[in-house]
C-alpha cells in the first residue's frame, strides 16, 4: 500500500470515529455558495424544496451524505438545514439560516445575524465573530469562541469550553456552564486586548526613546525640536486612551448577562 493510500484510509477512520451512527459516504464535493442567483441555481438543480421565502425556505437534508464542507456567503434568503452532518460548515455576512439536529464538526459564522441552531452537537471549534441577533438552543458545542458578538442568545445549551474575545450584551439562560467559563464571559478584557495594550506602550516609549536621543544630538538651541515628537505621542495617545477607556468602560454598560 502507498503511503498516500495510507494516509487516506487513516484520514477516512478519523472521521468516521466522529459520526459513527450512520454508513458514512463523506466524500461529496464541497459546495460554495455565493450569493442569492446561485443558491436558487443549486437548489433547482439538486432539487431542495422550497423557495427561499420565510413562509417556504430552502431546505437542505440529508440522512446519508455527510457533506465535506459547506460555504455560504452574502445569502439573506431564508434556508433550513436539518437531520445532516457536515464535517465544515462556514457562514459570510449571512442571515435567516435555520440549522436543527445536525452534527457539525467545525462551525464559523462572520458577520452572520438572525442565525439559529438548535438540537444540534457541534464538534471541533464553533467560531462567532462579528455577529448579532443569532440565537443558540438546546445544542452541545464543544468548544465555542466568541469575538466581538454582540446581542445574541444562548439557551440550554452544554459548553465544555469557552473563550471571549470582546464580546457584551449577550443573554445566557439555563447553559452547563462552569464558573470558570462564566468568568472568562464576564472578563472583558481578553489576553488579546492585554497585548495591544502591552504593544501600546512599548510603541510610545519608542518614541520617548527617539525624543531624548534627538535632544542629546541636537544643539540646545534646537531643543525646540523636542516638542515636534510629543507632539505626534499626543496624536497617537489621544485616541489610544480613548478606545481603551471605551472598551474598558464597555463592560459595565453592556456585560453579557446569566438567567
Amino acid at each position: 500500500m502507498s503511503l498516500f493510500k495510507l494516509f487516506f484510509h487513516l484520514f477516512f477512520l478519523m472521521e468516521k470515529k466522529q459520526f459513527p451512527e450512520k454508513g458514512f459516504r463523506p466524500y461529496s464535493r464541497p459546495l460554495q455558495i455565493e450569493s442569492n442567483q446561485q443558491i436558487r441555481k443549486i437548489a433547482k438543480s439538486r432539487k431542495w424544496k422550497g423557495k427561499g421565502s420565510k413562509a417556504d425556505p430552502f431546505i437542505i437534508e440529508s440522512t446519508e451524505i455527510i457533506f465535506r464542507y459547506i460555504q455560504f456567503t452574502y445569502i439573506n434568503l431564508y434556508v433550513v438545514i436539518k437531520n445532516t452532518e457536515i464535517i465544515g460548515l462556514e457562514l459570510n455576512r449571512c442571515q435567516n439560516f435555520l440549522i436543527i439536529n445536525c452534527k457539525v464538526n467545525n462551525l464559523n459564522l462572520s458577520a452572520c445575524s438572525h442565525i439559529k441552531i438548535t438540537k444540534s452537537i457541534l464538534y471541533g471549534t464553533t467560531k462567532l465573530k462579528n455577529c448579532n441577533l443569532s440565537t443558540m438552543k438546546n445544542s452541545t458545542v464543544y468548544y465555542l469562541i466568541l469575538q466581538q458578538c454582540f446581542n445574541n442568545s444562548i439557551q440550554g445549551c452544554k459548553i465544555p469550553r469557552i473563550k471571549n474575545k470582546l464580546s457584551r450584551a449577550n443573554q445566557f439562560s439555563n447553559n452547563e456552564l462552569s464558573e470558570e467559563n462564566k468568568e472568562k464571559l464576564t472578563h472583558f478584557l481578553s489576553s488579546y486586548y492585554l497585548s495591544f495594550v502591552i504593544f501600546s506602550i512599548i510603541y510610545l516609549g519608542f518614541f520617548v526613546y527617539l525624543t531624548i536621543l534627538i535632544t542629546q544630538i541636537l544643539p540646545e538651541e534646537t531643543l525646540f525640536m523636542l516638542f515636534v515628537p510629543l507632539f505626534f505621542i499626543a496624536l497617537i495617545l489621544s485616541p489610544l486612551i480613548k478606545f481603551l477607556k471605551k472598551i474598558v468602560f464597555a463592560r459595565e454598560k453592556e456585560p453579557n448577562s446569566f438567567l
